[in-house]
């Protein structure tokens, strides 16, 4: 092999099938020691580790005076190699024996790699100078291990937890005919791990929001969206000829986990491959694009090597213990090492000699100071994240902070120190600069210049300056879960735990947010205008988005609360009066013209969880009222049509209806009580003609699928009830259970009753919800009644209108997003989230569709 000495021992699959070989690692002791601060930019001393006596690669042995033996020429074809690590050293004087004395482990059972503990006594076995490891199904798990197990770090990826599927029977109408083209994604997936590419050398750019990737022209602002998951996005991998870029997902129920390879020049998907169970952790590509390797999560703990000359797998194997990170060597060929649970690292090689393809592999020896818990307590020690360096250098970084350094000939660890106080998840090296990214949202900048010489035997206190210093160190808002750099690491793209992506910058210390998104469930969006939009998440945070470039313009965060929902007061533009005298002395003409101001952002309204409501005033960025007119949360909120009231309902059916300028509550409306307001619509039309005392109209539907329509003047203080609506259903859920009266936590099992007033008709009520049918309904107030119906596939989870009055928008458990045309009933589905569409709007000028899932959000444009 180029580049490495061929000191390792493997295990032969041929061995391990006929003699069920057991793998075996080092009895791994807890032993408490001391932390000390590290001051900024100076020096630490690291521990150190000479390289072992590879007549026993299975353990690391301190070398007598310094002296390193070469392996190579001390091991002959026949000579016998230890595969299990020995438990202590043979006190056995060498000059009495020709040979050196060797224990091997005892083989007591077939177990997967990397993972066991070490038995005595131990015996000699013979094996070849490489070994394969067993391939993917031939080992029998052992009831000991623990590989089922969801791993506590944060490295490994774990699917975003949901209970909807995507419908198997939905109409996506033909490109030509389509009412709807996507426009643009907000937000990045913070949940994934490595879902961020940024190539520095071609600009390309792209991450992941839900089942999207995201392709982002960072100059000009556009996207590009690759479309072919169904579920979450996991991770990425970029091919080294930026040609090809391979996104994973996982299983959910029926659907398979996928790996979707994509052509970056046509923007299409080239193929599907098929062949985890569950979730994908992570990708790499080799450094000649001839193999992509993939690691399935900790139920199942598979390495998969693909052939990207025809997409067949080349061969297949397995773990004992989750792997967490996995990397190619790029200084070698057909080499990557995976890191993972309880301090295993695995050396692997991709041996193209034979007629097929083999992957062997060697367990690397973990000195036990790594395996210490240290500041973490109890619990164990993880490997989280590895990258090589020049000079056969790899890092490998773990759950408890630390840092360490070992020799890729002899795989051996020389040197590690404490980096952070918590798990490090991410780790770049670039020309003698390290960059380590931390759970504690630290990014620290290293210099690891002459790092390499700790390797050599002597004394290494007098390492030449600058050997290990931190040059620098930022925080961001979140965990750090992607990084890319370039070649200097100068600049670069971080991606966060929130959500965010950050653009960095080391020299000029700027850090700059490239995408924001929400990471909680959004519960509520409204529009301001046709510039701005808010929205309200379950973290408490409402935030103001520009709908132009897509950017978080505000935020305001009320800690240990849930927003609910939010509504916008109505737009009144300030109007100034200028006054123009003529000259003209015989007849002098005095004229009094208005002009419209600069239009301001209006004032915005939010419940809360705690039955508080809270308003904001954008323009000073301040909250300027809060009141408390709910004893439980408040489930919806509006302004009424002339701003003069808001309007509030709560999880308990009381409607509220309170005052803006004094916070007082000056009604309590109990019609609705017990069951919960889904929401309040309001009408601005005040030409109505249908003979009611007033001229606005304002209606409230709540979960017992009930509607009340209401008359109100409020400068007069005149509110009275013109309509009371009841729309029956069965006595059972849409699951089958039977429905007790008693019990009120039912209506969480049911779709949502919502209504809303017609904007193409003004005498019309348009109202969805759980009844003897899926459909739409219309209500004519004039005549009392349903005149017509619109069937629907599936029920709905949320309703709006579009301001042409031509569309009905819904959104629906089963990922789909519907368009019913108002008149014909006609529908058209839209996929593209992967998680039940709770909420959809339209813009104000009819022009653009919202929906939004979870936290993802998608821009539509309406092109009927």
């Amino acid at each position: 092999m180029e580049g490495r000495t061929p000191v390792k021992s493997y295990i032969s699959r041929e061995d391990a099938e006929r003699e069920d070989i057991q793998f075996r690692s080092p009895v791994r002791r807890n032993l408490e020691m001391s932390l000390t601060d590290m001051p900024r930019r100076s020096p630490p001393k690291p521990s150190r580790y000479d390289p072992p006596r590879f007549s026993n690669i299975s353990a690391i042995h301190p070398v007598p005076n310094g002296e390193i033996h070469d392996a190579a020429s001390e091991m002959s074809d026949d000579e016998e190699v230890l595969i299990g690590p020995p438990l202590r050293e043979n006190a056995i004087d060498e000059t009495e024996t020709e040979t050196e004395t060797e224990s091997v482990a005892e083989i007591t059972g077939h177990e997967s790699l990397g993972h066991g503990r070490q038995v005595e006594p131990h015996r000699r076995h013979q094996t070849p100078s490489k070994k394969a490891a067993p391939p993917l199904g031939t080992i029998r798990k052992s009831s000991k291990l623990i590989a089922n197990c969801k791993p506590s770090v944060h490295k490994h990826f774990v699917q975003r937890e949901k209970f909807c599927t995507l419908a198997q029977r939905r109409y996506t109408a033909p490109p030509n005919q389509s009412a709807l083209k996507l426009k643009s994604v907000i937000g990045y997936n913070g949940n994934g791990r490595g879902n961020m590419i940024w190539n520095p050398e071609t600009g390309f750019f792209a991450y992941t929001s839900g089942c999207i990737v995201i392709v982002e022209d960072l100059n000009a602002g556009t996207q590009k969206h690759l479309m072919g998951h169904t579920e979450e996005i996991s991770t990425m991998a970029l091919q080294n000829d930026c040609q090809i870029l391979a996104s994973g997902s996982g299983s959910f129920q029926m659907a398979k986990s996928q790996i979707c390879l994509w052509d970056i020049q046509t923007m299409t998907c080239k193929k599907v491959l098929t062949y985890h169970e569950y979730d994908i952790v992570c990708m790499a590509y080799s450094r000649d694009d001839k193999f992509l390797v993939s690691v399935g999560d900790y139920r199942e703990c598979s390495i998969v090597v693909w052939s990207t000359y025809n997409y067949s797998v080349v061969t297949t194997s397995k773990t004992a213990l989750p792997v967490h990170d996995l990397k190619w060597d790029p200084y070698t060929m057909n080499e990557f090492v995976s890191v993972g649970q309880n301090g295993t690292v695995l050396f692997w090689l991709l041996d193209e000699t034979g007629a097929n393809v083999a992957l062997n592999v060697h367990e690397g020896e973990v000195p036990e100071e790594l395996l210490q818990t240290h500041h973490m307590g109890s619990g164990q020690v993880d490997f989280t994240a590895l990258e090589f360096a020049g000079d056969s250098i790899l890092f490998i970084t773990s759950n408890n902070g630390t840092v360490s350094a070992w020799d890729t000939r002899h795989n051996s660890c020389f040197m590690h120190w404490e980096s952070d106080t918590q798990e490090i998840g991410i780790i770049i090296c670039r020309r003698g600069r390290l960059l380590t990214g931390s759970v504690s949202r630290s990014l620290k900048l290293w210099s690891v210049v002459g790092i390499g010489e700790m390797k050599l035997p002597g004394d290494h206190n007098n390492m030449r300056r600058g050997g290990l210093t931190m040059e620098d160190e930022m925080n961001l808002d979140g965990p750090i879960t992607c990084a890319a750099f370039d070649d200097t690491m100068d600049m670069g793209i971080v991606g966060t735990g929130t959500g965010t992506l950050w653009y960095v910058n080391w020299n000029e210390r700027t850090s700059i947010r490239l995408v924001s998104s929400h990471m909680n469930k959004v519960n509520g969006l409204a529009f301001a205008d046709n510039r701005f939009f808010a929205t309200c998440a379950d973290d408490g945070s409402l935030r103001v988005w520009s709908i132009h470039d897509r950017e978080q313009a505000l935020q305001f965060q009320v800690m240990d609360q849930s927003c609910m929902c939010l509504a916008f007061s109505p737009l009144q533009p300030e109007v100034s009066t200028f006054s123009t005298v003529s000259n003209l002395p015989e007849a002098p003409v005095v004229a009094h013209t208005k002009r419209e101001e600069r239009l301001h952002l209006p004032s915005v309204v939010a419940g809360y969880s705690d039955g508080t409501i809270r308003m904001f005033d954008l323009n000073k960025v301040e909250m300027v009222l809060k009141m408390h007119p709910h004893a439980v949360s408040v489930t919806a909120v509006s302004f009424s049509s002339d701003g003069r009231m808001i309007l509030s309902g709560g999880s308990d059916g009381l409607i509220a209806i309170s005052s803006p300028t004094t916070g007082m509550t000056i009604r309590v409306i109990n019609d609705h009580k017990g069951a919960p307001i889904t929401n309040i619509d309001i009408t601005f039309k005040e030409d109505q003609n249908l003979a009611y005392s007033a001229p606005l109209l304002w209606l409230a539907t709540s979960a017992d699928r009930r509607v009340s329509v209401w008359s109100a003047d409020w400068s007069k203080d005149f509110c009275e009830l013109v309509d009371w609506l009841t729309f029956p259903a069965p006595a059972f859920t849409p699951e089958g259970t039977v429905i007790k009266k008693s019990d009120q936590s039912y209506y969480s099992q049911l779709p949502p009753s919502l209504a809303m007033f017609s904007l193409e008709e003004p005498d019309i009520i348009v109202y969805t919800g759980y009844g003897m049918q899926k459909q739409v309904q219309f209500y004519s107030m004039s005549q009392r009644k349903v005149v017509r119906t619109a069937a629907l596939t599936h029920w709905a989870s949320h309703l709006d209108l579009s301001p042409g009055g031509n569309l009905i928008a819904l959104g629906a458990n089963e990922r789909l997003l519907k368009v019913l045309d108002y008149y014909e009933s006609s529908f058209q589905d839209y996929i593209g989230h992967c998680d039940s569409v709770q909420l959809v709007r339209f813009s104000p000028d009819g022009k653009m569709l919202f929906s939004v899932a979870h936290s993802e959000m998608l821009i539509w444009e309406v092109a009927l």
